[in-house]
């Protein structure tokens, strides 16, 4: 609507008409026109019709109407913005997931990336954009994540997901720190088997989009 310019905001209901026509903003903008007509005609046409006082009323009424129907323009317009906004981003999580559960990580990462630049609060994005992390071994960025991600309030359904996918890390980075000591011993007692990142994290299902009851 910016791009269009501003003077569509000099006619109340203009606006809302162009970006999604309703019957409110065509009643509204038609009883202002009518309203400005009869001020004007009174006061430059036929100014012996009416009194002083109507003529006043007439024009308070147009100023009046006015101003309340520039400020509703603008909050439905936005209001229509911001749902057109939301519904892009519930049209990308269902492609993100689905790029997740193939195993197109990059891609899932670049669709949750650019959801949270756009609400950086997405409980959901967040979750699976940490788990995205966890898969591809950045633990530390993942823990990062989440621990910002609990401190959200809009994050408050979803707290059971968050501390198990912080348990989980917690579990990889020890995984991952038996691993490297069992590797130094390798030479002295070849027949051990360090514990590997995958069995730890193929031992924890967890559901990216699960809610908390």
């Amino acid at each position: 609507m910016k791009s269009r310019g501003w003077y569509l905001w000099l006619v109340p209901g203009l606006a809302p008409l162009l970006v999604r026509p309703t019957w409110s903003a065509w009643i509204g903008s038609v009883l202002l026109s009518a309203i400005f007509q009869v001020a004007l005609a009174t006061t430059l046409l036929w100014p012996e019709l009416v009194s002083p006082e109507i003529k006043n009323f007439l024009w308070l009424a147009f100023c009046a109407g006015w101003i309340t129907g520039v400020v509703l323009s603008w909050r439905f317009v936005r209001t229509e913005e911001q749902r057109a906004t939301q519904r892009e981003l519930d049209d990308t999580y269902p492609q993100a997931l689905h790029a997740y559960l193939r195993g197109d990580r990059a891609l899932a990462e670049s669709l949750l990336r650019n959801r949270l630049r756009r609400d950086p609060q997405d409980v959901e994005a967040a979750l699976l954009l940490a788990s995205v992390w966890r898969r591809q071994g950045r633990l530390r960025a993942a823990r990062s994540l989440l621990s910002k991600l609990r401190k959200v309030e809009r994050a408050a359904p979803w707290l059971f997901e968050i501390e198990r996918e912080l348990e989980i890390l917690d579990q990889l980075s020890t995984a991952e720190s038996e691993a490297h000591r069992a590797s130094t011993e390798t030479e002295e007692n070849p027949t051990s088997q360090p514990t590997s990142t995958a069995d730890v994290e193929a031992a924890v299902s967890w559901s990216p989009t699960a809610k908390a009851a």
